[in-house]
């Protein structure tokens, strides 16, 4: 019976398959349809690449880590999975034990150190369904990525926030750290990225950004209508796998039967249980760029708050020196005649933050231009060289695995007529 109702998006039948339980008493045949990519008129810059891996990121040949293994512990009323961290470096191994929120919580301690950097994305919060086998090995493999892109910057790296994460003992949410200021930050950027730290500011930089800005959305929501086939097609064929495994037990079954009762030739036959599912790795890999599209563009989005945080700190010091002129001049505002404090303490309070200030916006402009001269420079380039060379490897990987596939189910129908001909 033909389903021609069935919207692709939203009422797509998920058949899991599972070892061997195959699907029983399902008369009503599925036929998946797929989501239409539609007409796409996206013009894409040529990129050449020597660098980036599908299986991992390039990194420090000296720095080895990944999440090994994984525990689900009863906590209250849930569950909580933990991954186990193992690694080793310069400074020797380490190991840490930590959740998924732990990996959230460490990259916004990353994102708030290093404004306007570009800092590898985590996979996005689910609130349902998180300790399912299947569930937690896709999450690993996203972190593992995370992992390994951290370790391929060494400022990230080597930051005490991710020093805790791989080597302290204590529960990471449970770390205080200290917020920095932007002069703190703008400091510590200088000495890191001391290239970027000399010279004049670059407006040419901001319409690159912003052209790079408008390119990634257009990419996105390529991706996500890609992610939606990836979905169809790798449920599709756990659901075929199922059956085919079904068909051949079936023939085995059936083969028993007409060989005893009719005396016809027997079938010895090799039925697959588990047939491998090379969509998956396409719907890991699309999955990623999502996300990592989303960083990208949150990375450009916090260098463009750098330039609106300096605004509003320009206009909060204008009015602060205002108030300064008219509080030496005699003329008080409403707060300071109803305050306390002596014309003195107000005019040393109003000068010790207009001087607080000027430092501030000396450190945002700085910020501003490293970020934005590095991002340019440096993070755009690379981000889009490894995307180029990734996209290769997953189309190379892919076409590998289903041939490969494809090969085994030829194989294992061919030997019925090897049986027969025997």
């Amino acid at each position: 019976m033909e389903r021609s109702d069935i919207n692709p998006l939203e009422e797509i039948k998920v058949v899991e398959y599972i070892k061997e339980d195959v699907i029983e008493n399902n008369e009503q045949e599925i036929q998946p349809t797929y989501p239409s990519m539609g007409k796409i008129e996206v013009k894409y810059p040529r990129v050449s690449s020597n660098i980036g891996n599908y299986e991992e990121e390039k990194s420090d040949s000296r720095i080895k880590i990944s999440i090994v293994e994984h525990t689900i512990k009863s906590e209250l009323l849930l569950k909580g999975v933990y991954f186990i961290v193992k690694g080793q470096d310069s400074s020797g191994t380490f190991e840490s034990s930590r959740k998924f929120k732990d990996f959230r919580l460490l990259r916004e301690h990353l994102s708030n150190s290093w404004p306007g950097c570009y800092i590898p994305p985590v996979p996005h919060k689910k609130n349902l369904g998180t300790t399912q086998p299947e569930f937690i090995e896709h999450r690993k493999k996203l972190l593992n990525w995370f992992l390994a892109k951290i370790s391929s910057m060494s400022y990230l790296y080597e930051s005490p926030e991710f020093q805790e994460f791989i080597r302290g003992n204590s529960e990471y949410r449970k770390v205080e750290w200290k917020k920095s200021s932007y002069d703190e930050i703008s400091q510590k950027c200088q000495k890191i990225f001391k290239e970027f730290s000399s010279g004049e500011y670059n407006e040419n930089h901001e319409a690159i950004i912003e052209e790079a800005n408008n390119y990634f959305k257009s990419g996105k929501n390529i991706l996500e209508r890609f992610e939606q086939i990836c979905k169809a097609n790798t449920d599709y064929f756990y659901y075929f796998g199922a059956s085919f495994s079904q068909l051949f037990s079936g023939f085995v079954e059936v083969g028993g039967f007409y060989t005893e009762a009719y005396g016809s030739h027997p079938l010895h036959i090799h039925v697959k249980e588990k047939p491998a599912n090379p969509f998956t790795m396409l719907l890991d890999w699309v999955r990623w760029e999502i996300i990592d599209l989303e960083a990208i563009m949150e990375a450009i989005s916090r260098v463009k708050d750098l330039e609106k945080t300096k605004i509003k700190s320009q206009g909060k010091l204008q009015s602060e020196l205002v108030q300064y002129q008219k509080l030496q001049a005699g003329r008080k505002s409403i707060s300071q005649i109803l305050s306390i404090k002596s014309k003195e303490q107000n005019l040393k309070n109003l000068q010790g933050s207009t001087i607080n200030l000027e430092a501030e916006i000396d450190a945002l402009s700085v910020l501003q231009k490293i970020c934005t001269s590095r991002f340019v420079s440096v993070d755009l380039p690379a981000f889009k060289k490894q995307k180029s060379k990734k996209y290769e490897l997953i189309l190379r990987s892919f076409t590998k695995s289903s041939v490969s596939e494809f090969q085994q189910i030829i194989l294992q129908t061919k030997e019925i007529e090897d049986n027969l001909n025997s």
